[in-house]
């Protein structure tokens, strides 16, 4: 595994955590749609339309550093997932890359 204070390390574990969302709303990665969540919470976001406000407004090479494959999801898209999510889940495994971090 890679230095544990780069996204790296975060998407790896994200990756861990079982997709909740339907075959049909699986546009974005899991993981990137998570890391992105915690990078913009992290930074001051608050809200569903602040985080994808944060990630929208990063350029492309952040985009793929983030895992993203095409343009970040809107709004709907950050809710509706973390919504279908068990917080114990998420905060498992930030509780993990926290410490190790």
């Amino acid at each position: 595994m890679r230095d544990s204070c780069f996204a790296g390390s975060l998407l790896e574990l994200l990756a861990q955590i079982p997709d909740p969302r339907g075959r049909r709303g699986r546009r974005h990665p899991l993981p990137a749609m998570l890391t992105a969540v915690v990078c913009a919470i992290l930074t001051g976001s608050r809200g569903y339309r602040a985080i994808a406000h944060w990630v929208r407004s990063q350029n492309a090479t952040v985009w793929q550093w983030l895992g993203f494959h095409r343009k970040p999801p809107c709004t709907n898209s950050f809710r509706n997932l973390l919504l279908a999510l068990k917080p114990e889940v998420l905060e498992t495994i930030l509780r993990h890359w926290m410490a190790t971090v």
